[in-house]
């Protein structure tokens, strides 16, 4: 960090840079880290290396550009290193008002649609979080979530079919989550 921040470094980037004692870094032939600065001396080149601790537990940088980077670098090492396939999981967004409808009235729908789900695709799961203080009054936001675009975007045109009718305000289909 010394090196990295220079005259710029401060308190803070010490504190963050706090690990277990045991943690240690995993080098990766990775792509140069592009950021301002001079690259680490550290055995990787890049100036926040992944670090790994108990075998199994990594750590991983808050900051989403380099969350992202470090994600790169954690699956190609678990796909070499234990064969696992890593796909980026689909998400799709139901916006829901309730005029004349509680939560709990549409609980079995969604009960339904999770059970179907789960029956037809490995990796499907649904979700229903009440929001509140939204300037557009949407109430309750149902997630979709799985590994296969198809089996997500088949769920979510389950419950559009499923829903009491005008409850639906809005959807936000979002091809990856990572």
């Amino acid at each position: 960090l010394k090196i990295f921040y220079g005259a710029k470094l401060t308190h803070a980037h010490l504190r963050m840079a706090l690990v277990p004692e045991d943690a240690v870094e995993l080098v990766e032939d990775a792509p140069e880290f592009e950021e301002e600065g001079p690259v680490s001396p550290s055995l990787s080149n890049n100036p926040f290396p992944l670090l790994r601790f108990h075998h199994n537990i990594y750590i991983l940088p808050g900051v989403p550009k380099l969350l992202k980077h470090q994600f790169a670098i954690l699956a190609r090492r678990l796909q070499r290193d234990h064969g696992l396939e890593l796909r980026p999981l689909v998400s799709a967004n139901l916006l829901l008002k309730l005029p004349s409808f509680s939560e709990g009235e549409i609980s079995p729908t969604l009960d339904e649609a999770q059970l179907k789900a789960t029956q037809l695709y490995e990796s499907v799961e649904v979700g229903s979080y009440p929001v509140s203080g939204r300037a557009d009054g949407v109430e309750i936001i149902i997630t979709i979530e799985g590994k296969d675009q198809c089996e997500v975007h088949a769920t979510c045109r389950y419950l559009q079919k499923t829903l009491p009718k005008g409850v639906i305000v809005d959807q936000q289909l979002n091809p990856s989550l990572i």
